[in-house]
């Protein structure tokens, strides 16, 4: 543990010099630690959840915007309806410049769409959120018109993620120059783009000019390293921390912030295997089998609640009907008895460390619990970018793996049936009997409908559960005590109205 403080001291230190604290006294200039940044840095379309959304937002900005509360709000779009059952038309914000001095208007939009219509937009994440829109048209420099290949009733929310960099710097530069040299309409311009550390200055002439005068985004991977930053003063903001942190935060005056995310933590059940997990007795049992209250009121410092389905609060359809699996080791034992396992089984579920908020501490109290009504579970440690390929190609070693079933960025309760479903190409949980339910809500125009449909799913999946339902993820932010304004929604930081203290 000492060897683990110096080292992190030793860290901090070189941090500091790196970065500098000196700052004019009268420029605000915050620095915030973040725990990874964009793999393809600045390029906008290439990532739709964490870490792109950490750092992408400062520069670029998307048609419409999502709240915690799950309503749909204007952002580079000020206004939208639906002209045809296929039809969309977006009427977008005036007077709207990109930092090079490039205007925003319709052909900008058409030009974003064409590129992810393109081969080499199709391998990028954003494409995927909007692989059904056919064609874009600019009906005038403030209209663009948007159709689907069938009815789409969630466009609004499901664009985004589709942000926008300047169309003429893009077709200069292409998409990797693009990415080193980023421009959008968002508060902040790049002024470089490290390794580690991305500088940026603000862009006044913004439609949301923001009140720092510069911001420094610096990628601390490790998190007790990004603790030390902040106590150290070498950090404004300190995220992705946990809530064993909030003493650490009290200490030097700060406060800790907390964030619904728009997912939910899951032990995916890999069913497509000959073995227990295949009877649906056996899928309930060890809902029953784990205390989720436990782990929320300790590890998540009573900050979320436990999921009773796959989606989260918020999401679009989510069913608040639905209720919990209790505790009740009894029932989980007598379940494991009528499917023939009252003996138990052996387990192995594959887990990433460090990925999340206590991740360790809560594998662990999973598989004790599992081991109380007898399953012999072994924790098998995964890279992260392994659990990814397998996640595509099916190469699973073990019988279950921990995971998050993911709404963002639509928070469309839809959204995690196209992994946990045969509909999935490698798929490692399918029920035949539930394909065409899925396709058909997909496919239905109308809201009411649609909602009606998705909680009928929702009630499926609760009572044959293809995973071991945790808890709606929370988010932990460290705050200096200087920092004022500062709030997210499902991840994405106010940038614009983040301000500092000047002393």
């Amino acid at each position: 543990m000492n060897s683990i403080k110096v080292i992190s001291a030793v860290f901090v230190s070189m941090f500091l010099v790196s970065v500098g604290t000196v700052r004019a006294a009268d420029e605000k200039h915050m620095t915030i630690g973040l725990w990874a940044f964009p793999p393809a840095a600045g390029n906008p379309y290439t990532g739709t959840t964490v870490p792109p959304i950490l750092t992408l937002p400062a520069m670029f900005d998307g048609l419409t915007r999502i709240t915690r509360s799950g309503e749909v709000l204007p952002s580079l779009a000020t206004s939208w309806h639906k002209e045809s059952e296929t039809t969309w038309v977006f009427n977008l914000r005036p007077n709207v410049s990109f930092s090079n001095g490039e205007s925003f208007t319709a052909d900008a939009v058409v030009a974003a769409f064409a590129f992810l219509r393109s081969d080499q937009g199709q391998t990028v994440g954003a494409s995927r959120e909007v692989a059904d829109v056919i064609r874009v048209d600019a009906r005038d420099a403030l209209t663009v018109v948007l159709e689907t290949a069938a009815p789409a009733p969630l466009l609004p929310r499901r664009v985004v993620p589709v942000r926008f960099p300047a169309p003429e710097h893009w077709a200069a530069l292409g998409p990797q120059g693009f990415a080193q040299d980023p421009v959008g309409t968002g508060p902040f311009k790049v002024e470089s783009w490290g390794a580690g550390r991305i500088e940026l200055s603000a862009f006044r002439g913004s439609w949301r000019p923001p009140i720092l005068d510069r911001l420094t985004l610096q990628m601390i991977p490790d998190q007790a390293s990004r603790i030390q930053a902040l106590q150290s003063e070498g950090i404004d903001i300190a995220t992705s921390i946990s809530a064993d942190d909030r003493d650490a935060v009290a200490s030097i005056g700060g406060r800790m912030m907390e964030s619904p995310s728009a997912g939910v933590a899951v032990i995916s059940f890999i069913t497509t295997k000959p073995g227990p997990l295949q009877d649906k007795r056996v899928r309930q049992a060890l809902n029953y089998a784990v205390n989720k209250d436990i782990i929320v009121e300790l590890l998540m410092g009573g900050a979320t609640v436990v999921a009773s389905q796959p989606v989260p609060e918020g999401a679009f359809g989510y069913d608040p009907s639905l209720k919990p699996y209790p505790y009740d080791p009894d029932k989980a034992r007598s379940l494991l008895t009528d499917a023939g396992y009252s003996d138990g089984f052996e387990l192995t579920i594959e887990v990433t460390t460090g990925a999340g908020v206590n991740s360790d501490s809560y594998y662990a109290m999973v598989a004790d619990d599992l081991r109380r009504v007898g399953i012999d579970v072994t924790l098998q440690t995964i890279p992260s970018q392994i659990l990814v390929r397998r996640i595509y190609d099916g190469s699973w070693e073990g019988q279950a793996f921990a995971m998050s079933m993911d709404t963002m960025p639509s928070l469309d309760a839809l959204r995690p049936f196209r992994l946990h479903s045969c509909l999935w190409s490698s798929p490692w949980h399918c029920n035949s009997e539930d394909t065409p339910l899925i396709k058909a809500a997909m496919a239905e125009g109308d809201l009411g409908r649609r909602e009606a449909m998705v909680r009928s799913l929702l009630r499926r999946y609760h009572d044959d559960p293809p995973a071991l339902y945790m808890f709606q993820m929370v988010g932990f932010t460290g705050l200096a005590p200087r920092v004022k304004n500062f709030s997210s929604d499902y991840g994405v930081y106010n940038f614009h109205a983040m301000d500092l203290e000047i002393e």
